[in-house]
């Protein structure tokens, strides 16, 4: 089973030429009514539900601009499918509302990092089933070793951000 939370950021439109701004100035867990961070999660939310993806959680992240939803737990091949229609969901929501939605690592040189954290629930079928502790634990660590290995090296501004020493 995963569950993963999806940092991303909310920015305002602009020219060729123009350095990004982010589209709100709210704070961690900032729920005011001054800020269309809320309504926007909201609208995304209720869009992500419509279509069967299920939510836990929501709130502003600590910078300007950056958003959190977190994804209600289910198998990991559900997930992954889920988090691609997130992803075009969230983008398009975020166009009728006027702004712009990126995923990008870390868009903003002077601001946190975007990631997406992610829990895993390991379980063998029938009950009480406990993976973890049927496992090598050296097997399991070597594996997620080369996972995290393969996903640092999966993009150009992943390793960039790496190369700036710029954390996510």
């Amino acid at each position: 089973m995963a569950s993963p939370e999806i940092e991303f950021y909310a920015v305002k439109p602009v020219q060729p030429g123009e350095m990004p701004r982010p589209a709100d100035y709210g704070g961690y867990f900032d729920q005011a009514k001054r800020n269309e961070a809320p309504k926007f999660r909201r609208q995304a939310i209720e869009a992500l539900e419509y279509m069967g993806i299920v939510t836990e959680f929501s709130h502003h992240e600590g910078s300007p601009g950056q958003q959190e939803i977190d994804l209600r737990h289910t198998d990991a091949l559900t997930m992954a499918d889920n988090i691609v229609t997130f992803r075009y969901v969230v983008k398009t929501v975020a166009e009728i509302n006027g702004v712009h939605a990126t995923f990008m690592p870390k868009p903003f040189a002077n601001l946190e990092g975007s990631a997406m954290h992610t829990h895993f629930s390991l379980s063998l079928p029938g009950p009480g089933g406990d993976a973890v502790s049927a496992l090598d634990p050296h097997a399991l660590a070597l594996h997620m070793a080369d996972g995290a290995r393969r996903t640092l090296l999966s993009g150009v501004t992943t390793v960039r951000c790496v190369a700036d020493k710029g954390g996510a």
